[in-house]
């Protein structure tokens, strides 16, 4: 697995999230703004609600370029095969479904790339998997919270 490719990967698809999310709020700002949305009297709501989403998008911006940044910071590690799972760690495994690959990371929980046709999942210490996941070594069995007892076996870490 080249961890570079998929942090490059992971790196990109952050600054994408987060040029979509900026045209967004631009978008919204200019209908909070636009001379058209001014009310008319006190039940013309639509300059309001135009408002709400442009604040909305706002945030969203700033929890985009928080995580861009956070992400920035985490180390291009190489776990070795004794060593605990923690952050910044490629984790295949394997159950009666198949294999599964995971990358343990502090930002972007659920979205999925592929990286040298390899399908990888972004899971946070926060999410069921991602605690299940930390603190574990290669080999181990663990039991997914939440999926009705399913066990996954860690058959590689990077």
């Amino acid at each position: 697995m080249d961890k570079q490719a998929l942090f490059r990967a992971i790196e990109d698809s952050l600054r994408e999230r987060l040029a979509v999310a900026e045209r967004s709020a631009l978008q919204a700002y200019e209908a909070a703004t636009h001379e058209e949305n001014v009310a008319e009297n006190k039940y013309d709501t639509l300059g309001l609600e135009a408002s709400y989403l442009a604040q909305g998008q706002a945030e969203r911006v700033r929890e985009y370029q928080a995580d861009l940044q956070r992400f920035a910071k985490l180390p291009l590690k190489v776990f070795a095969a004794d060593e605990a799972i923690g952050l910044g760690a490629v984790v295949r495994t394997y159950n009666q479904d198949g294999e599964q690959v995971y990358f343990l990371s502090p930002v972007a929980g659920g979205l999925r790339l592929t990286v040298d046709g390899v399908c990888i999942t972004l899971v946070t210490p926060s999410s069921p998997v991602g605690q299940a996941l930390l603190g574990a070594e290669l080999g181990d069995e663990i039991i997914l919270p939440g999926e009705a007892g399913r066990v996954i076996e860690i058959t590689a870490v990077y």
